[in-house]
């Protein structure tokens, strides 16, 4: 991992986890084995294990601080039946937003719904702006991977700037969610 991706997402991740950044998604983009999920499950283990041992070894008693998760990774093939992926996406942020303070966790999120599909790419671009606007003064942070890629189709089809054509931030997220101001991007 380049060194200087690494203090990039430290400088992003390591205020959020604190509480002391208006940043509430981390937006790492790149191609499919550029290590971003490595660097904030490196990052939230080192930050969040760093505020648990010294909040422990203060007048804290939390049992084994070793125990504590640093990072919850949404899981979108342990999904129950007859519940939508987007809905299951939807409970996992609604489950999580507590896990700040002594309980503090990052949020990691790969495994994406069917994009593809229009509805569904809305309902999940919908649950990202109720993130970025909640009202709640305090979100754990919300780091999404986002493995940028250019899907090629025959050469006699007409080619489109869409997500059938370019599967990247600007498509997936749109300008709104991409642009929002507590949304920070780092590319890989």
């Amino acid at each position: 991992l380049h060194q200087r991706k690494l203090q990039d997402v430290r400088s992003v991740l390591e205020p959020m986890i604190s509480g002391n950044s208006m940043c509430r998604i981390l937006l790492l983009t790149g191609p499919a084995g550029s290590s971003k999920s490595s660097c904030v499950k490196t990052l939230a283990n080192e930050a969040i294990q760093d505020r648990i041992d010294t909040l422990s070894a203060s007048h804290f008693n939390l049992g084994n601080p070793r125990k504590h998760r640093s990072y919850i990774e949404y899981d979108g093939s342990a999904i129950p039946s007859g519940v939508s992926k987007v809905d299951h996406f939807d409970q996992f942020l609604a489950e999580s937003k507590y896990r700040v303070g002594l309980n503090v966790a990052v949020l990691l999120v790969e495994d994406l719904p069917n994009l593809f599909h229009e509805d569904t790419k809305i309902q999940f671009q919908q649950s990202l702006l109720r993130w970025l606007y909640s009202p709640q003064p305090r979100l754990p942070p919300l780091v999404i991977c986002l493995t940028e890629c250019e899907i090629r189709g025959s050469k006699d089809a007409s080619y489109s700037f869409s997500i059938d054509t370019q599967f990247i931030a600007e498509t997936v997220l749109g300008p709104y969610i991409l642009n929002h101001p507590r949304l920070r991007r780092i590319k890989f």
